[in-house]
């Protein structure tokens, strides 16, 4: 028996033509969904993915329409000002947003341009003032917004805070403006140094000649050789004699000090025994000593005290240390100069009863031209000596030094390496 022949519908069922009709509703609503319903849910996703985005760089983005109200936003952009949320910003404007009027007029005035000419405008540095009173400097972009016919019909804007990048670029600047004065400053100083000891070797040079012939006549003088002078003359030429001294000895320090910046000092080395040299240097300042009325003695070691030297620039130095001992040790005071033999070197010191040196004043002793002014009110000088003892010294390989406390005396020393 054929089924569909056999089949009624029952009372109050749905015949064969309404299921077919539902059926087809039924499909034609599946195919509209595909048609529809999966666009609209790609829609979303995609909106969704875009929000995500804007919110996650870390530029501030953000849109406007025709008049500079803000359609949109990022939240970059909407926590920089004042912490709202992006929808709170839609329908505001600059003078909401911006503190400063100035600026806001600023930010709708570089829109108007942008949007006016159709051209994008990139880095602008702008400032921008925070409710609380801090500025930050921003980097901009702006590009007009079109619609599908081309007409402009806003603008989109991101920029990123770079108050750090300027301040570092300001620092940068800073410390490069401080360089180039320092180095001018140097170059100034070298010009300055080498001006003053080509002036210091000339002129040294030229009095020289002149004290030279003095200190000749003098000593003619002294031997009677013009004939016979008077006690109170011969008084007279014994302090001209000794005040030419002094001024060869502070010529001979403004040569040495000129030859040593020109560079064309050299030592003559030779193994010589600083004994020998210290005896020669205590016997031969003895009237000094004498005159000061301070006693000058030496204490000698117990072996040769032998290594490469300069004699005479050696016995310069402990000339010069022993001079000013004596110039600063008072009447009734004591000098001695003595040696050790060291493992690595060998030493002398110039030891003194004097009036000592406070002990912010030791680092200016041995620079150029300095005196402290207990010396410069009591002996005078060019305050070369110590400099001069130092650059000697060490010229050999060694070191200087001193120690001393006011009321208490000074010591003098220096060391000279033995060879290796």
């Amino acid at each position: 028996m054929d089924a569909r022949k056999s089949f009624t519908s029952q009372p109050g069922e749905p015949t064969r033509e309404e299921l077919a009709a539902e059926l087809a509703e039924c499909r034609r609503r599946l195919l509209f969904y595909e048609a529809t319903g999966g666009l609209v849910l790609q829609e979303l996703e995609s909106r969704a993915m875009l929000h995500l985005v804007l919110d996650n760089i870390p530029q501030a983005v953000f849109w406007k329409d025709r008049n500079s109200v803000y359609l949109g936003c990022n939240r970059t952009f909407a926590e920089k000002h004042g912490k709202l949320s992006p929808a709170e910003v839609v329908g505001l404007t600059d003078y909401e947003l911006v503190p400063v009027r100035e600026e806001a007029e600023w930010f709708r005035l570089v829109d108007r341009r942008v949007m006016e000419s159709g051209v994008p405008e990139t880095q602008i540095v702008e400032p921008l003032h925070h409710p609380d009173g801090s500025l930050d400097w921003l980097e901009t972009n702006k590009v007009p917004l079109r619609a599908t016919d081309g007409q402009v019909v806003g603008i989109l804007g991101t920029y990123e805070v770079i108050t750090e990048r300027i301040r570092a670029e300001e620092e940068r600047a800073r410390l490069q403006l401080r360089e180039a004065a320092a180095r001018a400053e140097a170059e100034t100083m070298r010009e300055l140094d080498r001006l003053k000891s080509n002036f210091v070797n000339a002129v040294s040079h030229e009095i020289r000649t002149p004290l030279t012939s003095i200190l000749g006549y003098t000593e003619f003088l002294e031997d009677l050789v013009g004939g016979p002078l008077s006690e109170q003359q011969l008084t007279y030429v014994c302090e001209i004699k000794e005040g030419t001294r002094r001024l060869q000895h502070l010529v001979d320090d403004l040569l040495d000090f000129a030859r040593m910046e020109a560079g064309t000092f050299r030592l003559q080395l030779e193994n010589a025994d600083l004994a020998t040299i210290a005896r020669k240097v205590v016997v031969s300042l003895q009237p000094q000593a004498l005159e000061a009325s301070v006693i000058l003695d030496l204490s000698p070691p117990d072996e040769t005290l032998s290594v490469p030297m300069d004699p005479l620039r050696v016995e310069q130095v402990l000339i010069n240390l022993v001079n000013n001992a004596i110039k600063f040790t008072p009447r009734g005071g004591a000098i001695r100069v003595r040696l050790r033999s060291l493992e690595s070197s060998v030493r002398g010191e110039v030891c003194d009863t004097g009036i000592g040196i406070a002990t912010d004043d030791l680092p200016k002793l041995f620079h150029r031209f300095q005196q402290l002014e207990e010396g410069v009110r009591k002996v005078g000088g060019t305050g070369l000596g110590l400099s001069i003892c130092k650059t000697l010294v060490e010229a050999h390989g060694g070191q200087i030094g001193v120690e001393s406390a006011p009321g208490e005396g000074s010591t003098f020393w220096f060391e000279l390496p033995r060879p290796r």
